[in-house]
């Protein structure tokens, strides 16, 4: 299996859709994200066209489609004001990925506009592998019908699965991977293919015994190495200790004492061990934050820190998308002087990988100044 190389597509459909989570019963902005979630779809196959053959009226369908998504953007700008600092960062990241697709369309750099909408699908299923429901099924199966998938791996199909919010396809894809013997196990664990199944199968779909008979029948390959065996009975240990956790009202001391347990499960600074206590406390952690209105700053702090330090430990990195980032920084502007600013700017300045979160006129400089004031 190669890494993944195409790292998704389309932040717009991520966002987009899960506003209308947040707000079902605003019709307009529910309108507003079936068109622009419309629009993606015509683009992403106009984008692997080659130059010669785009015709003038398929010119004239990207532009068109082009002004849904930059109109789409300014709702969702609107629609942020109201949403917790990581959604509001999000919003500001979804500006700049149109800004780039629509260069890349404008240059007739085609390829570019496409690894760009693909690029944008990283926050797509950041953000709907959290969200316990399918209700966009319908219109990620409209989606995903316009793709021409041949071009894809296997991964990268189980990724646009998840994006489009077809959970029990990406379950499947991804044990079609898992218990494919062609693949070898250590790609499995280097390119995050267990963990975003566990992630999915546990917090998404919830259906423990699926997992456990997928983990049971990829231990019987004869080419899982020492530490994985290792890693998946610590997992199927972990499943039965923590099941109840995701069905119950979520709690900042229990994600709390979750994640502290997770921590002393291992010595190594990315253990794998973690998964299942990480991905549960990760599941509580995001109910918190997702009603941020009712979670007192400092605790909302403590919350997005938690969620950074998860996600750089133990979930898989997403280069396309700065999800640590996003998360830190949150930590950093819900309570400035709170006890977590300061560890989330420390984990920032020293592990993140660009220089600017978010948006381009937020310079690190800033938070700095932030927790100085």
């Amino acid at each position: 299996m190669r890494a993944t190389s195409l790292r998704p597509y389309f932040l717009s459909i991520v966002l987009l859709t899960s506003s209308v989570h947040a707000q079902s019963d605003d019709q307009q902005v529910q309108q507003t994200m079936r068109q622009a979630f419309d629009a993606i779809a015509y683009l992403l196959p106009l984008s692997l066209r080659a130059e010669q053959d785009m015709s003038a009226d398929d010119k004239a369908l990207v532009e068109r489609h082009l002004d849904v998504l930059t109109s789409s953007d300014k709702e969702l700008a609107k629609h942020a004001e109201s949403r917790d600092p990581e959604f509001k960062l999000l919003a500001r990241s979804f500006d700049r990925a149109i800004e780039r697709v629509s260069s890349a369309f404008q240059d007739e750099s085609y390829i570019d506009a496409y690894f760009s909408l693909f690029d944008m699908a990283q926050n797509c299923v950041s953000c709907h592998s959290r969200l316990p429901d399918d209700s966009d099924f319908l219109l990620g199966q409209k989606l995903f019908a316009r793709m021409d998938t041949s071009e894809l791996d296997p991964e990268e199909i189980a990724q646009l699965y998840v994006a489009t919010r077809q959970f029990d396809s990406a379950l499947n894809k991804y044990e079609e991977i898992i218990l494919d013997d062609s693949v070898n196990p250590f790609d499995l664990d280097l390119d995050g293919v267990l963990i975003e199944y566990l992630r999915i199968g546990l917090t998404v779909t919830q259906d423990f015994e699926r997992v456990r008979s997928t983990l049971d029948k990829f231990l019987e390959r004869d080419d899982v190495p020492l530490y994985i065996q290792h890693h998946v009975g610590v997992w199927q240990n972990s499943m039965s200790e923590l099941g109840d956790n995701l069905n119950i009202e979520p709690s900042l001391d229990r994600a709390r004492d979750v994640f502290n347990q997770a921590t002393a499960l291992t010595i190594a600074p990315a253990g794998r061990e973690r998964a299942i206590h990480d991905i549960v406390a990760s599941s509580e952690l995001r109910q918190l934050v997702g009603s941020s209105d009712k979670v007192d700053p400092e605790a909302l702090s403590e919350a997005y820190y938690l969620l950074g330090v998860i996600t750089l430990r133990t979930l898989r990195p997403k280069p396309a998308v700065p999800e640590m980032e996003f998360l830190l920084e949150s930590a950093i502007r819900a309570a400035p002087k709170g006890p977590h600013a300061m560890p989330a700017y420390l984990l920032l300045e020293e592990f993140s990988y660009t220089n600017f979160l978010g948006d381009p006129t937020t310079d690190i400089r800033e938070l700095h100044e932030l927790i100085k004031k």
